[in-house]
């Protein structure tokens, strides 16, 4: 589940991993999380000089690294040379190598996000003054650099911690039942929830952090 949201929100790339194993996304991303002993423990136990030495640059599979990088790229060239609007992750890095507005710094619904909601005034007055005087834009080699973080650290940590609440849940039906109907209570006619209402179901929001307590 984690693998194809992710797919979805980065790439805008349908994996369908629950019926297709095999599908090249999870194997080169078990590849990345799944690494061979005997490629780790030199750079746990070897100083760098030594590792430079043998020119031991990782302890990852490379393959798998360069499968996401060309993915990426081949995106990337695809949209320079197409018309079609995308709403994923990698749109809103093209977007930000493109855009030279610098009076958009942010999209409205980002009032939601946690990190923004505790910003007085001052905070962002310091934001947009910083952000207003840079001619520092993204480049292709950061946009890579960024999709394959928010692929790779989005994957594992939120799947470890979708199966920990799973299996808390699981174990507190009363809560599991709670949940389950604020939740379906927000759930409209055609199956959707609103991101802004999602945002504000008290029950779910005490859930999560629990969890990550």
């Amino acid at each position: 589940f984690t693998m194809d949201v992710i797919a979805t929100c980065a790439f805008a790339t349908k994996t369908n991993t629950h019926k297709d194993p095999n599908n090249p996304f999870m194997k080169n991303t078990l590849k990345i999380f799944s690494p061979k002993l005997h490629l780790i423990l030199p750079f746990i136990f070897l100083p760098n000089f030594v590792l430079k030495f043998f020119k031991l640059y990782s302890g990852l599979d490379e393959t798998a690294n360069e499968f996401f990088f060309n993915i990426t790229r081949h995106i990337i060239k695809e949209r320079r040379n197409g018309n079609k609007k995308y709403n994923d992750f990698i749109q809103l890095l093209l977007n930000s190598e493109q855009n030279n507005n610098k009076s958009v710094l942010r999209d409205d619904n980002d009032v939601n996000e946690a990190h923004y909601l505790n910003q007085g005034a001052e905070e962002l007055a310091v934001e947009k003054k910083i952000l207003s005087e840079t001619d520092k834009y993204i480049t292709e080699d950061e946009i890579l650099a960024n999709s394959w973080i928010f692929f790779q650290a989005g994957y594992e940590t939120t799947a470890s911690t979708l199966t920990f609440a799973s299996y808390e849940l699981a174990l507190n039906e009363d809560i599991q039942q709670k949940l389950y109907e604020e939740v379906m209570s927000a759930v409209d006619s055609k199956g959707e929830i609103d991101y802004d209402l999602l945002a504000r179901l008290p029950y779910l929001d005490a859930t999560r952090k629990r969890v990550f307590e």
